[in-house]
């Protein structure tokens, strides 16, 4: 697992980036969601760019408004089930 950045630019650090999508033909033929799984490193690696802001946007953003930044430093702990 990769280790937790410590310094404040880690959003700036750490590029975001999006999962790989699913292949044209692929998604001709099956209606679900276009992305691949991000693989537990890269979830990891992505969780790094929370700003751990003390009122974090994002949970506004989410349409049940659960509290993000918990579940982003669960899988940058590598605790994927329990961010589930």
């Amino acid at each position: 697992m990769s280790k937790r950045l410590s310094n404040d630019f880690q959003f700036i650090d750490v590029g975001r980036t999006d999962p790989n999508k699913k292949s044209v033909e692929t998604r001709k033929t099956e209606y679900v969601e276009i992305y691949e799984s991000f693989t537990a490193d890269r979830a990891a690696e992505q969780s790094h760019r929370c700003l751990e802001c003390g009122n974090p946007y994002c949970e506004w953003k989410c349409p049940v408004h659960n509290f993000i930044p918990n579940w982003l430093k669960l899988i940058s702990e590598g605790n994927i089930f329990e961010a589930a």
